[in-house]
């Protein structure tokens, strides 16, 4: 921890890594210029980044194993020269972005590495790369960097791996280490808890047995409440067959919208998927309620509380599915990515999701697991640093003038019901959002400390989620009238609060927010 304590107070050059790893999850974009052109792919700034949040930005490991691959794939297939390739979790999900592809892209499930190693062949034409991309970015089904280093070495491509600590770690007993962990927050039984790739990983697979399970009974509709994660979001829209199977209720603290769609449909819902606080708005709704409702009209409760995370929340016992990532606050080195999906065994679906969930999970690499049980070790102290962190910072930014709004976990439209599934007081994660009552990217631009995508490190991170989330949405008036009927303001800043000195992190801020 103490390694990651340098970087609160510091400006980080555009496209660096924290920490520095080739795994690292985070890279800074520390301008909105920079975010501007981060999000039109313009390739000066594309090329300055040394990593990046691995479903977004393909990991350099990953990228050198791939581009070794097409190279020996176009070399072997000669009329195949215009051909691209991506490599994927496994064989079943190669099968499935072959099947999102059109027809026409030609795609190809290939093996390599004696049958260790899936990926997906594709004409380099028609948008078919960033179809891919988006795929896998949507359902992290992909090889993220740890995995395609230990390939490299494994066939003599790469000399050595990158020191860190954990690999020392037994596979097997890493991933006990993790869901004995995961057990005691979620009060449950190991067996209930299924490990996965990553956080979207394991809301896809959730997706995927729900929808399976709910067919056979007529059962189609999706319902998301609340503004959501984007790939969340997404998953729900793409993968539903017509636009009539997914419903968007944005109010989720008037559960009246709900009632009301459930009086129409109620019997064609196949589940409900919301989270707890949403993201990035930080709003929590009556869970309970909301559960009981769910069971009155038998749809399964799919419910993420990664913002907040586990720790500090009682989540599993009012959802038939909790899900969430354990790259934040669980990984809170910032270097891997990963999560989990847990059954509530007192769920009517228990029984039968026990035996659809574990045919669409995309099992963690081993390292991963190693890194992962050895982090948890610090993960409790990092967990209390973080709350108290964050009540201290929401304390300083609510008597700030130039702060028009906060949301946390407190905020008056939220307290109660945060409080009621809370573990413990004064227990909000490390999550802050809020809008300036000054000029957004000036102040963005000059603040000093690390700025870009992710949240649930050890240290500190501001980040303008919109624009990195919802650039579609934030560059033109349609889109911001969108924004605006969802009650998200473009220039919504969101804070991620590590364990750092937060004296010195409310300087940062006072001095920042003094210039304008």
């Amino acid at each position: 921890m103490d390694e990651l304590s340098k970087y609160g107070s510091k400006s980080i050059a555009l496209g660096e890594v924290i920490p520095k790893s080739p795994h690292s999850v985070f890279c800074s974009l520390p301008t909105i210029a920079n975010i501007r052109s981060y999000e039109t792919k313009e390739e000066a700034i594309c090329n300055k980044m040394q990593g990046g949040y691995p479903r977004f930005v393909n990991p350099s490991l990953t990228r050198k194993l791939e581009n070794i691959l097409e190279k020996k794939f176009q070399n072997i297939h000669k009329s195949n020269k215009n051909k691209k390739i991506r490599l994927v979790s496994s064989e079943a999900m190669a099968q499935r972005l072959c099947e999102n592809l059109a027809k026409t892209a030609e795609a190809e499930v290939f093996s390599e590495f004696d049958g260790t190693v899936f990926g997906v062949s594709f004409l380099d034409e028609n948008d078919y790369k960033t179809k891919a991309h988006l795929f896998l970015q949507h359902t992290g089904a992909m090889i993220y960097s740890r995995e395609a280093e230990e390939i490299l070495i494994s066939f003599g491509l790469e000399k050595t791996r990158h020191s860190e600590e954990g690999l020392d770690y037994p596979p097997a007993t890493s991933q006990q280490k993790i869901k004995a962990s995961l057990c005691r927050e979620l009060k449950t039984t190991i067996e209930s808890i299924y490990l996965n790739r990553s956080g979207m990983s394991a809301f896809f697979a959730s997706y995927l047995a729900v929808s399976e399970l709910q067919k056979k009974r007529g059962r189609t509709i999706w319902i998301q409440l609340g503004w959501l994660y984007v790939d969340t979001m997404e998953i729900l829209k793409k993968f539903s067959a017509n636009e009539e199977e997914y419903i968007y209720i944005p109010n989720i603290q008037n559960l009246n919208d709900l009632q009301n769609i459930l009086s129409i449909h109620s019997s064609k819902i196949a589940g409900l998927v919301t989270e707890t606080p949403t993201n990035p708005l930080v709003s929590t709704l009556d869970l309970k309620t909301l559960s009981k409702i769910c069971r009155q009209h038998e749809i399964p409760l799919l419910v993420d509380p990664s913002l907040s995370g586990t720790y500090n929340l009682d989540i599993l016992e009012y959802s038939d599915i909790t899900l969430a990532s354990l790259t934040k606050y669980y990984g809170w080195f910032g270097d891997l990515i990963m999560g989990f999906l847990a059954l509530n065994t007192n769920s009517q679906y228990y029984a039968e999701l026990s035996e659809l969930v574990p045919k669409y999970i995309e099992a963690p690499f081993k390292r991963d697991l190693q890194r992962l049980a050895y982090l948890i070790e610090d993960y409790p102290k990092v967990m209390k640093a973080i709350n108290q962190n964050t009540m201290l910072f929401a304390e300083f930014l609510t008597k700030h003038p130039r702060i028009k709004k906060l949301n946390w976990a407190y905020s008056k439209d939220s307290a109660k019901n945060y409080s009621a599934i809370a573990k413990e007081k004064d227990s909000p994660g490390g999550v802050l959002s809020f809008e300036l009552d000054c000029e957004f990217s000036s102040f963005y631009d000059n603040i000093t400390m690390p700025k870009g995508p992710s949240f649930g490190t050890a240290f500190h991170i501001l980040c303008p989620f919109i624009y990195l989330a919802h650039y579609d949405l934030v560059k033109n008036a349609h889109g911001r009238t969108i924004l605006e009927k969802n009650g998200i303001n473009p220039e919504l800043l969101r804070l991620s609060i590590g364990t750092e000195n937060i004296e010195t992190l409310c300087l940062i801020f006072e001095k920042a927010l003094a210039k304008h």
